[in-house]
């Protein structure tokens, strides 16, 4: 078996442009179907922290164009699919896909790999 490696380089001007990028790819790996309004959610809240407080969920449909009742409707969804968790009583991305976008970069390492069923030996 070859292995092919494709090395990809893009830059962004913003953390939140990183973060909302890294969400996409997480969420098209993992066969999770969400708007790019909750990618752009998820996004925010990783780099505010928690989307609990009401002034973040204000900024955040000011910021994108949405409404707060709309965010709240999202954060339902989120939590339902386990992006979005409470810790402390506060509504934060799961820490399993949470990074610090504003600190560090990111280089990813994915593997596609394809099943290739085992032959059955008759006898």
């Amino acid at each position: 078996m070859s292995l092919r490696v494709q090395k990809i380089t893009k830059i962004y001007s913003t953390p939140l442009e990183v973060a909302i990028k890294y969400y996409s790819i997480i969420c098209i790996l993992n066969d999770i179907f969400i708007t790019e309004r909750e990618i752009q959610l998820l996004a925010f809240t990783c780099l505010v922290g928690t989307i609990s407080y009401k002034q973040h969920k204000e900024q955040f449909a000011t910021t994108f164009g949405s409404s707060v009742a709309s965010v709240n409707n999202m954060i339902s969804k989120l939590k339902s699919l386990n992006l979005l968790v409470r810790v402390q009583g506060k509504y934060r991305i799961n820490p399993k896909i949470s990074l610090e976008f504003d600190k560090i970069d990111i280089a990813l390492a994915v593997t596609l790999k394809k099943d290739v069923p085992t032959p059955t030996v008759n006898t």
